[in-house]
């Protein structure tokens, strides 16, 4: 992939302010370059024969690991530069997921869960089943995300085939619930996975609230929860300790504390307006971040409502009691 690219390739590279991103697309510009393949042309086929042209080559090691630095060079010029062809890449190795759609479910299985997501969306102040109070939209997403999991991990482990589930008390059973504890403890690389004891503690919750689960089995289920419960360090973990212990260096803290001012810098000198943009929003996030406020409050935060300009003709930003 020694042929330099040509027009159109090269005036595509010229707007990439960044010399990492650009980098990062030259041996695909090259090779369209070498292969008469144009911008608009490039999709998930071209990838593989890029990457079969990089393994052909012996001074290339890791022929995927560039694959993947180009797909995200690729879809980050998509975003930001308006002439960028806007196809999105992906890699042309993937495989097929693991967590199932809702809809590769039994329709009776699909209409349980659509009844519980109204439930707790939409509740109703008299049914003493329903929440006291609709559950935010992220929450249900995550509800969601739980049933799908553990519901596509039972099907894998062959506990159940995925025609016999047709309720949420069907994820419930004991049997199945530690068979796809079983399957989705192997697919962590933690022993005792944080995330996965708050998702099997979730699956539980539903089951108390909604599918009526008694006390018994909840207390069965209660109990293979417990066996992967993470056992917490006392203190800061070593890997915390690590990562928190570069601050010891004096002149990384100052360039930590002068980040706004550097990302403003580099914002008035950007080219990209959308990306000078990005780089003002981010300076702003981490002045705020450092202002103590709750995430919640930062994320209610409107320039149209919050930002004020004072007599003198300084800018502020107003923030709403908690």
């Amino acid at each position: 992939l020694q042929v330099p690219p040509r027009r159109p390739w090269q005036a595509l590279l010229d707007q990439i302010d960044a010399d990492n991103q650009r980098q990062g697309l030259y041996r695909l510009a090259c090779y369209c370059t070498l292969a008469d393949i144009q911008p608009d042309q490039v999709d998930n086929s071209t990838l593989l024969q890029l990457h079969d042209a990089l393994a052909a080559e012996e001074l290339v090691k890791n022929p995927r690991q560039i694959l993947k630095v180009t797909i995200a060079a690729w879809n980050r010029s998509s975003r930001d530069i308006s002439i960028w062809p806007k196809r999105r890449l992906s890699s042309p190795f993937l495989k097929q997921p693991f967590m199932r759609p809702l809809s590769e479910f039994t329709p009776q299985f699909q209409a349980d869960v659509a009844r519980w997501c109204k439930q707790a969306s939409e509740p109703d102040t008299f049914d003493l089943d329903a929440p006291d109070q609709a559950l935010r939209k992220t929450t249900i997403e995550s509800y969601l995300n739980v049933i799908r999991l553990f519901a596509s991990a039972m099907v894998e482990a062959k506990a159940v085939g995925i025609n016999e589930i047709n309720t949420l008390s069907d994820l419930l059973e004991p049997t199945r619930f530690v068979a796809a504890l079983r399957v989705l403890l192997k697919r962590r690389s933690k022993e005792r996975p944080r995330s996965l004891f708050n998702q099997a503690n979730k699956l539980r919750n539903l089951g108390r609230r909604y599918c009526k689960l008694s006390k018994d089995a909840d207390e069965t289920l209660a109990l293979y929860v417990r066996k992967i419960k993470p056992i917490d360090p006392k203190g800061m973990s070593a890997r915390i300790h690590q990562r928190v212990s570069r601050f010891d260096d004096p002149a990384l803290k100052l360039r930590f504390l002068q980040l706004p001012d550097a990302l403003i810098d580099e914002a008035s000198r950007a080219k990209n307006n959308l990306r000078a943009a990005h780089k003002v929003e981010a300076a702003l996030l981490i002045l705020l971040m450092r202002s103590g406020l709750r995430q919640s409050t930062i994320r209610q935060l409107t320039i149209h409502d919050n930002l004020r300009t004072a007599p003198s003709g300084r800018r502020f930003i107003s923030v709403p009691p908690e």
